[in-house]
Formats: structure tokens, C-alpha cells, sequence
């Protein structure tokens, strides 16, 4: 991580560094912008409230699904742990690429046309993954089921470049490094910090009555919940209009 940091720092050229500070110079402001009125700042965007509430869902439900499908391919399906690292990394690997790329593509194309569409591929795609994902975890074969969760992975990928690129159009320029910042704070703190948690003891408080397929009902719920971050980012999509255009 710190050579590709390097590697970014020395190669990479930013062409719009000039020009956002040539409208900052231009509007008299300082550079630098105040921590609490920055975040003040970002949080009155109702649309970035709605996305903050579409990414935070969306995270909380990758790290849950991602920890607990590796061990229900272990204790459904009978893999060993390298060979669930070895399947499940390639689809997850593969397919999370596959949608990143794809889903920052087909923002670009259609938020070109509406701004709105920005958010559209990926309240589609969480919307899509939903039936996908639960006919992998209801799949009597664990190959055919590795499969099936290639699609959904890749869908429930489509957020992550479409997400960033609205975050940093609702906001004025000096805000928008605390606007990523808050993006991530929150997907790590309540997806990566609850999400492994909270599917754990449902798996738990189930396993009484379901025993090792406890994981399995676990994961149709988390599944179906997808349906909670499509809905944000369907609803952050429809006030994108209004707010670029009171930015512009």
C-alpha cells in the first residue's frame, strides 16, 4: 500500500488541482476549511445523508455476507478453509472487479444523459443480487453455488465508484476530502465493525433450532436485506438533479 502510495504521489497527475484552486482563489476564500464546519457542511446535503445511509447499508452487508459465506461453504458444504480461500476469493476477487469497472462505466454513460443515473446501476444491482444470492445459498452443490454468488457479487459491486463520485459533486471543493473521510468512517465503523457481528449471533441465537444451517438462514435474510441500500441509493438518486443543480 505505501509503494502504490509512492507510485501514485510521483506518477499520477491530477488536471483539475489547478482548477479547483483557481475558483478559490477567484471566490477569496481560505484554503483550508474549519474540521466542524466542513462536516456541517456535507451533512446538510440531504442527498449525501441518503448516500452516507446507501453505503453505510451496503458495507455492513458485504462484510457480514463475505465473513460468514466462507463459513458456511465450510460447515454446509464441507470445504476446507484453503479451498473455500482459493474458490471463493477468485469469484469474490473477479466478480468485485468485474462490477467496480462496470459500474463506474455505466455511471458515466447514463449520468451523462440524467444526472440521477449516476446512482441507478447501483440501486439496480443491489436490487438484482437479492434472488441471485438466494438461490447460491439454497444450491445443493457448492460448485453451482460458487457460480451463482459470482453474479450477485459483481452487482453488489456497482456502488463503490458511482458512490465516491456523487459524494464529491454534492459538496463545495474545500469540503469535499471530509466528505470522503466520512464516507469511509462510517462503512468501516457500522460494516466492517457490526456487519461479521451481528451475523454471527443471528447465526447463534438460531443455531438452537437450525444447528449448522443456522448460517444458511443467516445469510437468506442478509440477502433480502439488500433491498435496504437499493432503496437509498433509488432515493439519493432522485435528489441528485435538485442539488447539482443549486451547486451549479
Amino acid at each position: 500500500g505505501v509503494a502504490l502510495a509512492l507510485v501514485v504521489w510521483f506518477v499520477l497527475k491530477d488536471p483539475r488541482r489547478s482548477d479547483a484552486q483557481m475558483i478559490l482563489r477567484n471566490q477569496n476564500q481560505p484554503a483550508a476549511l474549519p474540521l466542524m464546519d466542513a462536516l456541517r457542511l456535507v451533512m446538510s446535503s440531504r442527498a449525501f445523508v441518503l448516500l452516507l445511509f446507501a453505503g453505510s447499508a451496503a458495507s455492513f452487508l458485504s462484510y457480514g455476507k463475505t465473513t460468514w459465506t466462507t463459513i458456511f461453504f465450510q460447515r454446509t458444504h464441507d470445504l476446507t478453509p484453503g479451498e473455500v480461500g482459493l474458490w471463493f476469493g477468485i469469484v469474490g476477487g473477479v466478480g468485485g472487479i468485474v462490477g467496480t469497472v462496470l459500474g463506474g462505466y455505466l455511471a458515466d454513460r447514463f449520468g451523462a444523459k440524467n444526472r440521477r443515473h449516476v446512482l441507478s446501476a447501483p440501486a439496480i444491482g443491489m436490487a438484482l443480487a437479492v434472488p441471485l444470492a438466494l438461490l447460491a445459498y439454497n444450491s445443493p452443490s457448492w460448485p453451482m453455488a460458487l457460480v451463482l454468488l459470482f453474479l450477485p457479487t459483481m452487482f453488489n459491486s456497482f456502488y463503490y465508484g458511482p458512490t465516491y463520485s456523487a459524494a464529491q459533486g454534492l459538496v463545495p471543493i474545500r469540503a469535499r476530502a471530509i466528505a470522503a473521510a466520512t464516507l469511509l468512517f462510517f462503512q468501516n465503523l457500522i460494516g466492517l465493525g457490526l456487519g461479521p457481528l451481528f451475523f454471527g449471533m443471528l447465526s447463534d441465537l438460531l443455531q438452537p433450532a437450525y444447528g449448522t444451517e443456522s448460517v444458511r438462514y443467516v445469510l437468506y435474510g442478509a440477502a433480502f436485506l439488500g433491498l435496504v441500500p437499493a432503496y437509498f441509493f433509488w432515493r439519493c438518486g432522485l435528489r441528485l438533479n435538485e442539488e447539482l443543480d443549486q451547486k451549479d
